[in-house]
Parts: structure tokens; C-alpha cells; sequence
């Protein structure tokens, strides 16, 4: 087996040698042991499972959540004779169904797939007559509560893999700590010997911080990095969209080749920078985090932090991404004590209030026994974010009160390819009144038809199951081109709610613990960026990497040890803020009732009922941004 492995990796992926871990995790795949792969950012984990594919019966599905890397990678794939697909929101109706030919046939070997697909009502059906050798979870950090980028639709994950017939799992991650690791292990029940992690430092890596005390000072402070090196290909982070906006402008009118890059440009447009970025056309992109998952460009010679990393995790992410080609990078972070703030009282902005829990599962513990909810409109009638209902609907699942049954679309919009002419005569005759009157139902847009399918069911006296039929039917005859509009989720209730107080409060508990540790971990970096130890060393030991070496190159080895700041607060909320607040509140008492909505106004934290009141828009909306939300919210009990 060794034999074939290396012949595989030389003929197929055309490399001569495995990376560190890369192997032992393969072979424990292909003896049908479940692994976690904890590698490196760019440590190569992707070719964990595509290996094991090409020697595995069946399918192999890889879980991720990023859909520009789920088309980067199949297109990888694909160019090199590994027959790959794709299921994403991305995809028309005949990609999707071309997708599913390939599989259904046994042609592909390799499924991409969000989460989220997993609770779509008719790839449940689909997944549960596949044969399925390897289930791969990429960003597996997400499984866990106790990670940084937690997502509820992970959390099932393990419940939904033991409802499948697989023969193998792969949890893989770049940051994972020791906690995350023993949960993720606990939950897909991997041995500790199947749970591979390489070694986290890289000596390459130059860590350096230095801390402005204006805005000026960090403009000029990039300026000067830029101007020792302007050649070099470069990745400038920063937090909000319009930071990316202004500093990739204020680059180009010095003189630099530089474009923004976020999660509010076009799919085509971010598509056209990260390939300029990768031919070295453009030498500086100064994005948000949307930018750098799968980007595996070798020569990356510096990555600058113009804003803090939000966590531990997240910088290790960014910075993994220089020097993959074993040369020197540089990994510059400007520390400005505002955003220090900013990025704590983001933390506080999931959060949802008890009164807010209470009606929420109110909700739902008057629901009939099989249920559909739109997390979307919850979120906007309740005041609180779509992850937070999202996550509760998970904590009464996983406790059992409800559970998960497949999605169905609220309405279809379909564009017509052909005559009504056309549809009516390849429509056996007696359907033929059924299908106009369906038709009559659609409400016509600019080229789009709006078809509600409840009342469309109420009033033509059918199962919806019925017109769901037809809609497929036609979209599979070339008659329409079809989409699916506002997802309702699905569930089925196991047991009766009857302690609505007491589950709210357990759950407001954990989304405080939530909320405190996500505070801790911006705390976190700006630790790191203040050690006396070597910074790269500190690093390394929190992802369980045991370092015993200085890497000779931080600020802590270098002697440029940088003091802890303490913000200065003031003893009380000044006149004008609360004059501001009193005025909203008169304005908006329906949107400004409870404390934290308060504290949110004054500190610009934007939720559902502050955007569809407007909220936003009143005068004094974010006047304490640079406070605290701590000292504002409790100014204000």
C-alpha cells in the first residue's frame, strides 16, 4: 500500500514526497479509521482526503464552508483528470443537476458541499442512497462551541454522519487548540492516535508589532514597510469594508499597486483580483477576511495587520498565509488602541436578551408537532441575529425538545425559457388546467415570476408536493430556469416545551459565556503583541506546539518589548451622549426598550430591528464607539 501511495502522489498530484503528518493521516483513512488532520495553514490537508478518494470506493464528501474555495479546489481537481464536483448556492439548476448525474453515475469521486445543503429537502434524500467512503470536514474548528468561528450547522454534523452509511471521517483543521481538538475528537470518536497535529511554529515567519498612537502614525507606519519593499506581494488586513475601500485608495495615490477586496464586491469581481494577485499583476490587496482562504500563493513576502486580528486563531490563519515557499515574510500587526475596543464590543453584538430567548422559544413551544420557520424573519421580528436564532433552534435539537427535518423554499422564482405554448403541448391533457392555473398563480416581475407555494396549494386544493413536482418537471424539460426563495427550516417536535423561563435563562447563560470568551480572545493578541517571551513561542504553545527554541527575530527577542495600554474611561456618559439617546428613544421607543438595545445604539452596534427601523441613520448612532460596551451598558442599568 505504501508503494501505491507514493506512486499516486507522484503520478496524480505530482509531488516526490508527503509533508510532515500527511501520510499517517492517509493510511488511517484508507484502514477505515476516522483522523483529524491539525496541520498548518498551507500544510497541505486537502490532500488528505483527495488521495484516499482516488483509491476509495464510492464517494468522498468534503463538508466546507467557503464556497470561493470549493470552486477553486474542483477546478484543481478537474485539471488534474480527478473527476470533481460542486453543490452550492452558486450553481444554476442544470449545474446542480449536472453535479448530480456525475454522481449518481459513480463518475465523481469528489463532492464539495456546504453545511448547511445537509437540511435542503431534497439532497437528504439524495445523500441517503449514496455510497459514501470518506466524509471530510474542512474549518472542523466550527464543530466546537469552545472554537472561534463556532457554527451551529457544524454542530449536527456528527449526528448527521451517523445517520449515513460512511465508511470514514476527516475532521481537518489549521487551528485548532488542545480543547478544540478533545472535542472534536469526542464527537466523530477518533483515536488519539488517529488525531495527527504538525508542528504549528515556522521559523521563517518574522513576527513584528508596534504600536501607533494616531491614525497618522499607522498610515505612515504601512507607508514606510511598503516603501523598504514595494515589489513584494502583499496582503494588508483590516476590519470593516470601508477601511479596505479608503486604505487601498489612499495606496494607489501614493503610487502603489494596491485594490480592496471584501465580501460586498461581485463573485466575478473578487474572482479577477485573486487571480491578478496570484500572476503578481497586483502587488498589494488590502482586504477583510473574506480574502486569503485557499489562496495558496508561495511568495507572499508580507502580510500587515493595519487593523488587529480578532483572535489568536485568526491571526495564525492570515499570517500562515507568507513565505509558503520557505523564504523570509514579514508579519507586521499596528496596534492602535481603538480598535482594540471596536473589536471587543463586537463580541457583545450576538448576544441576544433574556426577554429576547423567551420569546423565541415561546415561539416555537407553540408550534403544531412539524413545523416550518423562517430563521430570516424570526430575526427581523425578534431583534436578534439569524446566527443566534440559527443556534438556538440547535441547542433545543441537540437537547433534544425538537429536530431537524428537511428544508422547503417559502416560493420559487422561475424565468421562462420557452412558450407557454410549448409547456401546455408537451403537458399530458389532463394536467393541462392544472398547469395554467398554476401558471395564472406567478407574479410577474422584470423577468422573474414569483410563485408562493402555500397559497398556490390552498387554492388548487393539492399537495404541495404536487406543484413542486411540476416545478422540477419543467425545469428539467429546459421549460424554466428555477430558484428557490426564502428557506424554511424544517423540524419536528420530540418533546413538549413547557419551561419556557428556565431553558431561556441556561441559554442566555451560555451566550454570555460565549460573549465573555470572544472579548478574552481579542485580549489575547494584544497579550501576544506585549509578551516579554518570544512572541513566536507564545504563539506556537497555544495551538499545543511545544517550541524550545527563541525565534530571534520578534519584538520580545529583539528587545523591543511594547507596554500593555489601559484605556482611560471616563467616570460617567457625557451629557451629549445620553441627550442623543433620549431623542432616539423618543423616535424609536419601540426599538430602543431594553438596555442592551440602548448600550447598542450608543456604541454602533447594528442589529435586524435597528436596520428595518432605521435606527442606524438617527444622529448619535455609534457617539461612543471608542467606550467600551462594558462601561456603557452597565453606565446605563
Amino acid at each position: 500500500m505504501s508503494d501505491d501511495l507514493e506512486s499516486i502522489l507522484r503520478e496524480r498530484f505530482s509531488l516526490s514526497d508527503f509533508r510532515p503528518g500527511q501520510k499517517q493521516v492517509i493510511e488511517a483513512i484508507i484502514d477505515g479509521r476516522n483522523a483529524i488532520a491539525i496541520f498548518p495553514t498551507g500544510g497541505g490537508k486537502s490532500l488528505c482526503y483527495q488521495l484516499p478518494a482516488l483509491l476509495l470506493p464510492g464517494l468522498t464528501i468534503v463538508v466546507s464552508p467557503l464556497m470561493a474555495l470549493m470552486k477553486d479546489q474542483v477546478d484543481q481537481l478537474i485539471k488534474r483528470g480527478i473527476s470533481a464536483v460542486r453543490l452550492d448556492s452558486s450553481l444554476n439548476h442544470e449545474e446542480v443537476n449536472n453535479s448530480l448525474t456525475q454522481i449518481e453515475s459513480g463518475q465523481a469521486k469528489i463532492l464539495y458541499v456546504s453545511p448547511e445543503r445537509f437540511f435542503n429537502e431534497s439532497f437528504r434524500r439524495d445523500v441517503s442512497r449514496w455510497q459514501i467512503s470518506l466524509f471530510a470536514i474542512d474549518e472542523a474548528h466550527c464543530i466546537s462551541e469552545w472554537g472561534h468561528a463556532f457554527r451551529p450547522d457544524y454542530l449536527k454534523l456528527a449526528r448527521v454522519i451517523g445517520e449515513l452509511n460512511v465508511r470514514s471521517v476527516l475532521a481537518l483543521t489549521a487551528t485548532a487548540t488542545p480543547e478544540v481538538e478533545s472535542d472534536i475528537r469526542l464527537q466523530f470518536g477518533v483515536d488519539l492516535n488517529d488525531s495527527v497535529r504538525t508542528p504549528f511554529y515556522r521559523p521563517n515567519l518574522e513576527l513584528r508589532f508596534s504600536r501607533c498612537e494616531t491614525q497618522q502614525e499607522r498610515d505612515q507606519a504601512l507607508l514606510n514597510s511598503i516603501k523598504k519593499d514595494p515589489y513584494g506581494s502583499r496582503i494588508v488586513y483590516v476590519t470593516f469594508q470601508k477601511t479596505a475601500e479608503s486604505v487601498a485608495q489612499w495606496l494607489i495615490s501614493e503610487g502603489y499597486s494596491a485594490v480592496a477586496y471584501h465580501a460586498g464586491l461581485e463573485n466575478d469581481e473578487r474572482e479577477v483580483i485573486q487571480q491578478q494577485f496570484m500572476d503578481g499583476r497586483i502587488a498589494i490587496v488590502v482586504a477583510t477576511i473574506a480574502f486569503g482562504m485557499g489562496v495558496d500563493k508561495p511568495d507572499i513576502r508580507y502580510v500587515s495587520h493595519y487593523n488587529p486580528s480578532k483572535s489568536l486563531e485568526s491571526y495564525a490563519q492570515e499570517i500562515g498565509r507568507a513565505g509558503r515557499d520557505g523564504l523570509p515574510a514579514t508579519c507586521e500587526t499596528f496596534l492602535y488602541e481603538p480598535d482594540r475596543i471596536a473589536l471587543e464590543n463586537f463580541s457583545y453584538g450576538d448576544t441576544p436578551t433574556l426577554e429576547n430567548l423567551r420569546d423565541l422559544i415561546e415561539i416555537i413551544a407553540h408550534q403544531p408537532n412539524t413545523f416550518f420557520i423562517s430563521y430570516y424573519s424570526l430575526s427581523y421580528q425578534l431583534d436578534v441575529r439569524e446566527i443566534v436564532v440559527r443556534t438556538v433552534m440547535t441547542y433545543l435539537e441537540l437537547d433534544g425538545y425538537i429536530d431537524s427535518i428537511a428544508s422547503r423554499y417559502d416560493s420559487y422564482e422561475f424565468k421562462p425559457l420557452v412558450s407557454s405554448a410549448t409547456i401546455l403541448a408537451g403537458t399530458p391533457s389532463h394536467e393541462q388546467r392544472f398547469v395554467i392555473e398554476l401558471m395564472s398563480m406567478a407574479v410577474k416581475k422584470k423577468i422573474w415570476h414569483d410563485l408562493k407555494i402555500t397559497p398556490a396549494a390552498m387554492r388548487l386544493r393539492c399537495d404541495r408536493d404536487e406543484i413542486i413536482e411540476k416545478i422540477d418537471r419543467f425545469a428539467r424539460n429546459g421549460w424554466w430556469e428555477v430558484k428557490g426563495c426564502g428557506s424554511m427550516h424544517g423540524f419536528k417536535r420530540l418533546n413538549q416545551i413547557t419551561d419556557v423561563k428556565s431553558i431561556a435563562k441556561d441559554l442566555h447563560k451560555r451566550f454570555q459565556k460565549r460573549e465573555a470568551r470572544e472579548a478574552e480572545r481579542v485580549q489575547r493578541v494584544f497579550d501576544l503583541a506585549t509578551s516579554k517571551s518570544c512572541q513566536s513561542r507564545v504563539l506556537s504553545k497555544y495551538f499545543g506546539d511545544k517550541v524550545d527554541t527563541r525565534c530571534g527575530k520578534c519584538n520580545a527577542c529583539r528587545k523591543q518589548l511594547l507596554t500593555p495600554v489601559s484605556t482611560t474611561i471616563p467616570n460617567h456618559l457625557g451629557d451629549s451622549a445620553m441627550r442623543y439617546l433620549q431623542e432616539a428613544i423618543a423616535k424609536k421607543p419601540d426599538r430602543l426598550q431594553s438596555v442592551r438595545q440602548k448600550a447598542r445604539f450608543l456604541c454602533g452596534l447594528s442589529s435586524p430591528g435597528f436596520l428595518v427601523g432605521r435606527v442606524t441613520k438617527l444622529d448619535g448612532y455609534g457617539c461612543c464607539s471608542e467606550l467600551p460596551f462594558s462601561f456603557v451598558f452597565n453606565s446605563l442599568k
